[in-house]
């Protein structure tokens, strides 16, 4: 009896069924050629494949945080935040110019005006009657003598006084008839017509200038007096206001205009002495001017400069 030799197992082939059935357990099989690859600590990993394996590691939320801030900016502002911002810096720093340069103006200009005005003629008149009042048909003519002074550094042109004579009992407001005649004055254009005369720093020149308040204005007045009952020496008066201004011009810029008004007071005569605005009233004839005195009115602004 012959005893075989014990046969040894298939070592090799037991290892490769084993691996082949681990591989079908776990779903993946090799392809012939394909050369796998462990990792260390993991699973086998085909060089095929090109998809990596997952990755279990968790991020870490203080990273993901900075990387958020660092995309939105300083202060956790993006570009449009920051753009707006500027915008609105630039708006209050142009506000601020404007504001600023205003004020410079102002001042400039505050500047200019008072260099001007140390410059400017300054024209005014000593205004008094040049001869006897006259009554006619016509009304009562008054003749004023107006002794013009320019005290200002410049010289004056188109120096001219404008005036007019009206009834106190009339009109009670005689500043408005005054604002009246001289804007209608100053609206005047200039011209070759344009009256008036040049008047230089320190000169005097001398106006006769004649107006006559017109019969019209004196019934008007005496129908005013006969309405107050009085029957007394009165009626035979009239209340003369002279009314007027002096417009002239520096040699560039603006018009100005010297304002004045005078109240027309009658001494009287032996018989009737008079006291105040009024004037003895006759159809013909004459008052010598010593008999009548121009007194200045007290009403506020009745003489101003401009």
């Amino acid at each position: 009896m012959t005893t075989e030799p014990d046969k040894e197992p298939d070592t090799m082939t037991g290892s490769a069924e084993g691996e082949d059935k681990a591989k079908e357990a776990s779903g993946h099989t090799s392809e012939p050629g394909e050369a796998e690859t462990t990792k260390p600590g993991g699973p086998a990993v085909s060089a095929g494949d090109s998809k990596p394996p997952e990755s279990h590691e968790h991020e870490n939320p203080a990273t993901t945080h900075e990387n958020d801030q660092s995309k939105e900016g300083l202060f956790g502002w993006s570009a449009v935040k920051w753009t707006a911002l500027a915008t609105i810096v630039i708006a209050v720093a142009n506000l601020g110019y404007i504001y600023i340069s205003r004020n410079q103006l102002r001042v400039m200009t505050g500047q200019i005006e008072e260099m001007r005005s140390d410059r400017r003629p300054w024209v005014y008149a000593d205004i008094s009657l040049a001869a006897p009042i006259e009554f006619d048909a016509s009304g009562m003519r008054v003749a004023l003598k107006f002794g013009l002074h320019n005290t200002g550094r410049e010289p004056a042109k188109y120096v001219y006084p404008e005036w007019r004579i009206y009834s106190g009992r009339v009109t009670f407001d005689v500043l408005a008839l005054q604002r009246t005649l001289c804007n209608e004055v100053r609206a005047r254009d200039i011209g070759r017509n344009t009256p008036g005369t040049v008047l230089f720093p320190g000169q005097e020149f001398t106006y006769l200038i004649t107006t006559t308040m017109t019969r019209e204005i004196i019934d008007a007045d005496h129908k005013a007096q006969a309405g107050t009952g009085i029957t007394s020496k009165w009626l035979n008066t009239i209340s003369p206001i002279i009314v007027g201004c002096i417009t002239y011009r520096p040699t560039s810029g603006h018009q100005y205009q010297t304002g004045f008004i005078y109240e027309m007071w009658d001494k009287g005569t032996d018989t009737y002495a008079l006291s105040g605005n009024l004037v003895f009233v006759m159809d013909e004839g004459r008052i010598p001017p010593e008999r009548i005195s121009l007194v200045p009115s007290l009403q506020g602004g009745a003489f101003y400069a401009d």
